[in-house]
C-alpha cells in the first residue's frame, strides 16, 4: 500500500494506492508438503500444515481444478485453494478472502503468503488476477466527467486532449456516478466507493485518512 496528499487548486486531497483482489498460482513440486490428489474419496478433510490449516469443500469446484479448499491461518480464514489441476499441471490456484487485503496490520497477506509457500511447500509461478485501487477524497468521478461535458455520445472533437482507446466507449453507472471503462479482458472503474464498501474496507479507509467521502479508480487486471 502506498499513501499520499496532492495539492489541487485550493485543497489538499488524501490518497491510497492498494490491493484490493488478488488470485495467484503455486508451483507443486516434488519436495512439497501438499499433494494435489484427484480422487475426492481420498482427500483428508482437513490437512494441518504448522500454522495453516487447509479445510475441504465438496459444496464447490472450479473451470480448471478438481477441488477446492477452506485455508485457514492461525484459525483465521485468509483465502480459498483449488487444487488437482484438469490439465494436469503441477500447481495450486490460491485467492485472499478480501479482508485480509484490507488487514491494518502492515503486510498482513503477505506475511499469510509467506507462511503458506512454507508449510505447504509450493513456491510462486503467476498472478492470475488482480484489482488496484486508488481511493481519494477527490472526486475522480467529478473529474472524469468534466472529459464528456464537450462530447456527443462520447464521440471527442479531433483536437480533444483525451481520447479513449479506438471502439472503446465508457460505460455511464449510476445516473452519472460512476463510469466503466472496458478493454478486451480487463477494466476500469471511476466510482464513489463510500456507499458501496463493507465495514472493514471502511475501517481500513479511516485509518489512513479518509473518512469521508471517497472516491475510487479502480484497475481489473487478469495476467493476459
Amino acid at each position: 500500500m502506498e499513501q499520499n496528499n496532492f495539492n489541487g487548486h485550493d485543497k489538499t486531497y488524501t490518497s491510497i494506492i492498494h490491493i484490493d483482489r488478488l488470485e495467484f498460482t503455486l508451483k507443486i513440486d516434488d519436495f512439497s508438503s501438499f499433494t494435489a490428489i484427484r480422487n475426492p474419496d481420498a482427500i483428508p478433510a482437513t490437512q494441518k500444515y504448522g500454522s495453516i490449516e487447509v479445510v475441504l469443500d465438496r459444496t464447490i469446484g472450479s473451470t480448471a481444478y478438481y477441488h477446492s479448499h477452506h485455508v485457514y491461518f492461525n484459525g483465521k480464514k485468509v483465502g480459498r485453494l483449488h487444487s488437482a489441476s484438469k490439465r494436469c499441471k503441477k500447481e495450486v490456484e490460491f485467492y485472499f478472502e478480501k479482508y485480509v487485503l484490507y488487514s491494518n496490520e502492515h503486510n498482513w497477506w503477505y506475511k499469510v503468503y509467506q507462511e503458506l509457500c512454507k508449510e505447504l511447500g509450493l513456491s510462486y509461478n503467476n498472478v492470475k488476477y488482480v484489482e488496484i485501487s486508488l481511493d481519494s477524497d477527490k472526486s475522480f468521478t467529478t473529474e472524469y466527467g468534466k472529459m464528456y461535458t464537450k462530447s456527443v455520445n462520447f464521440i471527442f472533437h479531433k483536437v480533444c486532449y483525451f481520447k479513449t482507446v479506438r471502439n472503446v466507449k465508457p460505460e455511464i453507472l449510476a445516473g452519472g456516478n460512476g463510469y466503466r471503462i472496458p478493454g478486451e479482458n480487463n477494466h476500469i472503474h471511476i466510482y464513489d466507493k463510500s456507499g458501496y464498501a463493507e465495514d472493514f474496507i471502511l475501517d481500513f479507509l479511516k485509518n489512513n485518512g479518509l473518512s469521508e467521502k471517497v472516491y475510487r479508480i479502480e484497475s481489473r487486471l487478469n495476467w493476459n
